[in-house]
């Protein structure tokens, strides 16, 4: 009988082991299943981005200018595409060709930069002519100087600007190809809208063609690109739209952008230099510098920019509220209290800048002075949350326990049934504990 059931249980353990192998190699057969799809997806999605990357490469606004750089007896290019993704040869070493065209495009920034600099501060109005030739070298190929790649744009020489800024390739858009412009962009941007990104990259281009000079076009092309992830000819969008308004600073900033979201910050800065020789000194050029050099971790350039804002303009709460931002990041917070306390004898009814110094107070352990300017700040502003529970916190640190408890009461009782309510009760509950004997 014992040998009986020990025979059975040796069936039993091989039908186990076979029922257990089945069910792996379903599994795995399954996960094949689900990587082979995954695959066929990201195949077509690659051979539909490079139909549309042959498509629009054959559209006229393209073709003609890639027929005047195939005409150039030593093949340069002239976008500013190239000037990092096509310096690296096979082994992942940079050329001696590639090297020449980083040196022009440095060159050319700077140059472009400087020359914007000076018409700043003669007065001299600024023309499309080739005093303003430095623009073209971030294109311009190895050995091609920055003057040289400027009087190649013959087309812009000595135009003048129509009322709103509008120049392509030597003529004037007429009144007429203007408005069909726009309507076309309407369109397009209805296509983005809804989804239809093939729609709406035909428009834009059939807008370009109408008016070469329709900025907001030029842009409309740039995002839509940037959403499909298509970097390198977001970047040749932006070079067009140079090449088209040279006097638009809006391109160039959009550029260093595309450059420091993909990493290469050398490239970024020579054209957020360029941006910087030509904005107006507006809160919004200041805002957008100092922004892009925080997100290139350049700290000093952004303390340089908000610095340079801050003389300007001395009076504006904005700039001020900026320097005392920077002044707290960097770890100066003397200097930060002293801009915040600014403010606030500015604007002694605006919650902002006591919130901000109590935040630095809590953080540096003065859990009294933080809870001073928390209540300040709900004194001006009754009922924020947000502040409700710093104080309320500061409270904690300080070892006022009941205190934070009766914050977290008012928290519940001002929005009952809130997540914010049910998080200020968990926390009461957990206070509530460690004062229970």
């Amino acid at each position: 009988m014992y040998e009986g059931n020990a025979s059975m249980n040796k069936q039993r353990l091989v039908i186990w082991i076979l029922s257990g192998l089945l069910v792996l190699a379903a599994a795995a057969a399954v996960q094949q299943h689900v990587v082979a799809r995954r695959l066929a997806a990201q195949l077509k999605m690659f051979d539909e981005h490079r139909e549309r990357f042959a498509a629009i490469r054959s559209h006229p606004l393209y073709s003609a200018r890639d027929a005047a750089e195939t005409e150039r007896p030593d093949g340069a290019r002239s976008s500013g595409a190239v000037a990092g993704s096509d310096a690296m040869d096979a082994g992942g070493t940079k050329t001696a060709a590639s090297g020449g065209n980083e040196a022009a495009a440095g060159n050319g920034a700077d140059a472009h930069a400087e020359g914007f600099d000076e018409k700043k501060r003669s007065g001299e109005p600024m023309t499309t002519g080739a005093s303003d030739a430095g623009r073209a070298a971030p294109g311009a190929h190895s050995g091609q100087s920055a003057a040289s790649a400027g009087q190649q744009r013959t087309g812009m020489e000595g135009q003048e600007r129509n009322g709103h800024g509008r120049q392509g390739k030597g003529r004037e858009a007429t009144a007429q190809a203007i408005e069909r412009s726009k309507a076309l962009l309407a369109q397009a941007q209805a296509h983005v809208r809804e989804g239809d990104y093939t729609a709406a990259e035909e428009l834009l281009h059939k807008s370009l063609e109408q008016d070469s000079g329709n900025t907001r076009a030029w842009k409309e092309m740039a995002q839509l690109q940037r959403r499909l992830g298509l970097t390198d000819m977001e970047i040749e969008t932006y070079q067009r739209w140079m090449d088209t308004a040279p006097e638009d600073s809006d391109p160039y900033y959009l550029m260093a952008e595309a450059y420091a979201r993909v990493g290469m910050d050398a490239e970024a800065r020579q054209y957020l230099t360029a941006y910087e020789s030509m904005a107006n000194d507006t809160m919004g050029d200041y805002v957008r510098m100092s922004h892009l050099y925080r997100t290139m971790n350049a700290r000093e350039d952004e303390g340089r920019i908000l610095s340079q804002w801050m003389n300007k303009t001395p009076e504006s709460v904005d700039a001020q509220r900026a320097w005392a931002d920077y002044q707290r990041r960097m770890g100066n917070f003397s200097g930060a209290l002293a801009q915040y306390e600014a403010i606030a004898s500015t604007m002694p009814d605006n919650p902002m800048p006591y919130t901000q110094m109590a935040e630095i107070y809590r953080r540096n352990g003065d859990y009294a002075t933080a809870q001073q300017h928390y209540e300040t700040a709900l004194a001006l502003r009754p009922g924020d949350i947000s502040t409700m529970n710093r104080l309320a916190d500061a409270r904690y640190a300080s070892g006022d326990l009941q205190g934070a408890i009766n914050v977290y009461a008012e928290i519940m009782a001002l929005e009952p049934g809130s997540r914010a309510a049910e998080q200020a009760e968990r926390r009461a509950l957990q206070i509530q504990r460690q004062l229970e004997p």
